[in-house]
């Protein structure tokens, strides 16, 4: 695990979450460890990424890139969520939970309370949306 953190930030939650779960199980005498240590979890996880990837792949060539149409981001958006709405392959934006929160004096910033390691690049997707940041995908 401490070579995925090293390698690619968003695998510091995951670090993060199974140390976790080993503390769990170790303090509770590692009853009901199958449910705390899941193994269909991590075996999952590399299919689940790259599906994520490739969702996120196609949102980003249709919707965010500057050079595909001069058309808004949220007209690309909303045609493209229209036209794949019953796809299963498009990118599923799932429930986040943010709270607001003082960062130094005088100032607010919204924090992500991060559920599971999709929630990162969820949150990052969106706050492009919401700013309509058009790249340029090469």
């Amino acid at each position: 695990m401490a070579l995925l953190n090293s390698y690619q930030p968003y695998f510091a939650y995951l670090l993060l979450e199974w140390t976790e779960r080993l503390k769990q199980a170790r303090q509770q005498a590692y009853e009901d460890v199958e449910r705390l240590l899941s193994t269909d979890e991590p075996i999952q996880l590399p299919k689940k990424l790259e599906k994520t990837q490739q969702q996120l792949r196609v949102l980003w060539y249709d919707v965010l890139d500057v050079d595909v149409t001069d058309e808004p981001i949220q007209d690309r958006l909303s045609s493209f969520y229209a036209a794949n709405s019953n796809n299963s392959s498009r990118f599923a934006f799932r429930s986040l939970q943010l709270r607001y929160t003082p960062m130094k004096e005088g100032t607010f910033t919204e924090l992500l309370e991060v559920q599971s390691l999709f929630d990162i690049p969820n949150f990052f997707v969106r706050e492009c949306l919401r700013h309509e940041l058009p790249f340029r995908i090469c």
